[in-house]
């Protein structure tokens, strides 16, 4: 018999059984014999007796002054229930924060569209210079060439800056 097969006679997935055995190799049974394979999940799965009050991540237990200030015995079954709703609600904050960080996110073809349309409102505003605009500037020079395409570029930018949405 295969792990596989043993996995299939378990009601397991067979990468439990392969986890089962990197985690706990001296443990876990050698032989593909059914029942030894139940106990041995049976006391990996199942919490010990002493053990009555939840454990942080650190594997320390609670005080029972850390429970606000009732006294937290639990039994094996509630243990794991708080465990588990403990999990949960640690998924459901992780997938609200996916959530959010999704919604919150610009695609590239988002910015794409929208620098297009930025690209083009300042191209028609920078175009609006006269057109006769480089006869009048030949044979100036630089520095006054520079004022006035400066000028022309601030006043294109001031038209843009209107409360007219480009976006």
């Amino acid at each position: 018999m295969t792990l596989a097969g043993l996995s299939e006679r378990l009601g397991l997935p067979p990468r439990t059984l392969y986890r089962y055995r990197r985690d706990y190799p001296d443990l876990v049974p050698k032989n593909f014999e059914l029942e030894s394979w139940r106990e041995f999940i049976g006391t990996v799965r199942n919490y010990s007796a002493d053990r009555t009050r939840p454990r942080d991540r650190n594997g320390t237990e609670f005080s029972a002054e850390d429970q606000n200030g009732e006294h937290a015995e639990f039994s094996a079954g509630e243990e794991r229930k708080q465990r588990i709703l403990r999990l949960r609600l640690g998924n459901q904050v992780r997938r609200s924060s996916l959530e959010r960080l999704r919604e919150s996110t610009v695609t590239v073809a988002e910015c794409e569209a929208v620098m297009s349309r930025i690209r083009a409102a300042v191209s028609d505003e920078i175009l609006k210079l006269p057109a006769g605009l480089s006869h009048e500037l030949a044979g100036r020079n630089p520095p006054f060439i520079q004022q006035v395409l400066n000028t022309a570029l601030r006043s294109a930018l001031d038209r843009l800056a209107r409360p007219e949405s480009y976006l």
